[in-house]
């Protein structure tokens, strides 16, 4: 997991540098995308952090949240991807 969010670091790096290349609308909507997609990586960091420390039985509540902020931040990814690329 730790390596997936080195990979989402790095795609969101990737959009901000396109940023530079986009019309003043495009730029905008895409810094209005990154925002969440950040909040939501970091709610995904802070649960795995959780999770690294809590017992076996909050385990596996725990572990639904991280599921369901990873699935938010791919969602958001994906949505950036699409956003940036019109």
């Amino acid at each position: 997991m730790a390596s997936q969010f080195r990979r989402w670091d790095a795609e969101m790096a990737a959009l901000i540098g396109q940023a530079a290349t986009m019309d003043d609308a495009s730029r905008a909507r895409l810094m209005g995308q990154l925002q969440p997609m950040r909040a939501h990586r970091d709610a995904a960091y802070n649960r795995l952090q959780q999770i690294r420390t809590a017992s076996e039985r909050s385990w596996r509540g725990l572990q639904a949240n991280v599921e369901a902020g990873w699935l938010a931040m791919q969602h958001a990814l994906a949505l950036a991807r699409e956003g940036g690329t019109r």
